[in-house]
């Protein structure tokens, strides 16, 4: 496909659906900035959800904390040329990049709501001594615009828990939401900001979404940008790089990957950059950053065409990589580690 097709298709390749993926599940482990959500179960929802306290963190999601486990219903817009597979890989990006420990998974199919539905069973260890702490299941259950996501997640302490799991997923997938409300709806496009800056639009691009927590231009033939917040902050480590292993996967070419020193609207960031190495200066290539902003995580994704060290118009300068220094002659310990330069005002948090 040419680049220019490439770059018009960006939304059909899934370039937004991995950043509302990790935008929806900044909820899977509740934040003390999550909104809690006004209540008011239906009463089929009663016998299930009734001890637990429920949070809006996104605009297509709820999270239910309760007694021994966390559970989790979304509904994420997707291309229909999407596999069930390649959701659930996605999706587990998300998980691993929010939980507290180490993330293990192994492929499952679950019986709910008289269907057999691809899964993902989990288990999170403790970093430090390996033992399992929590076990629960991840399900993609796909229609037609998208795809609802079912997670939660028990502590192994009491086997109780996982039948109360259970309950929840056998409801998600029968039911929907636990209250009368409909995470269908799209929420409303917003003038794309980032923080508190409101973004350029260049001529000739286009805003495909701008919402509270997540936004995407692109500009047909030259670049295209993806931004998104969540309210609870992630390992940064793993999310950086679960996020570059799921835009590598879609971008096109034989792309390599490595680590740069950056700046994020105006403070230091962790970044990586994407660039095939081949001799076509007509490839595609993405620079990531990602850094917290008080109580959030954001990160950014620009994706150019090219070899240039200036990104397009379209990243609005969110993104600057820092070129490589020298490392101190007199101080062989010191090599390879290089101070960033002090940042300007960070704008989001006047």
């Amino acid at each position: 496909m040419a680049m220019h097709s490439w770059i018009q298709s960006l939304p059909a390749r899934r370039l937004l659906s991995c950043a509302l993926f990790a935008a929806l599940l900044g909820a899977t482990v509740p934040s003390a900035h999550a909104q809690p959500a006004k209540v008011e179960y239906r009463p089929e929802a009663r016998a299930v959800f009734g001890d637990c306290k429920a949070r809006v963190d996104g605009p297509h999601g709820r999270n239910y904390t309760c007694p021994g486990v966390t559970a989790t219903i979304g509904w994420i817009p997707l291309p229909m040329d999407l596999s069930a597979s390649e959701v659930l890989d996605m999706t587990r990006m998300g998980v691993a990049s929010t939980i507290k420990g180490e993330l293990s998974s192994e492929p499952a199919t679950l019986s709910l709501a008289e269907r057999m539905l691809p899964a993902l069973q989990l288990a999170v260890s403790d970093p430090l001594s390996k033992k399992v702490q929590h076990t629960g299941h991840l399900v993609v259950d796909k229609q037609e615009g998208g795809a609802w996501m079912y997670l939660c997640l028990g502590s192994v302490i009491s086997p109780l828990n996982a039948k109360s799991c259970a309950k929840k997923l056998a409801f998600f997938a029968k039911q929907g939401a636990p209250e009368p409300v409909d995470l269908k709806v799209p929420p409303p496009t917003l003038t794309p900001r980032f923080l508190s800056r409101e973004l350029v639009i260049p001529e000739g691009c286009r805003v495909e979404q701008s919402t509270a927590i997540a936004g995407h231009i692109q500009c047909p033939g030259s670049g295209a940008l993806a931004w998104y917040v969540i309210s609870s902050v992630p390992r940064m480590d793993i999310w950086l790089k679960e996020s570059a292993a799921a835009y590598r996967s879609q971008l096109p070419g034989d792309l390599q990957q490595r680590p740069v020193r950056c700046i994020l609207e105006g403070a230091p960031a962790d970044c990586v950059r994407l660039e095939d190495t081949g001799s076509d200066d007509a490839k595609v290539g993405m620079l990531i950053g990602v850094r917290t902003n008080e109580e959030q995580a954001v990160q950014v994704a620009c994706i150019f065409v090219g070899r240039a060290k200036k990104l397009p118009p379209v990243c609005n300068g969110l993104l600057e990589e820092l070129p490589d220094a020298a490392p101190d002659a007199g101080s062989a310990s010191d090599a390879g580690t290089v101070p960033v330069p002090a940042p300007a005002p960070d704008a989001g948090s006047r």
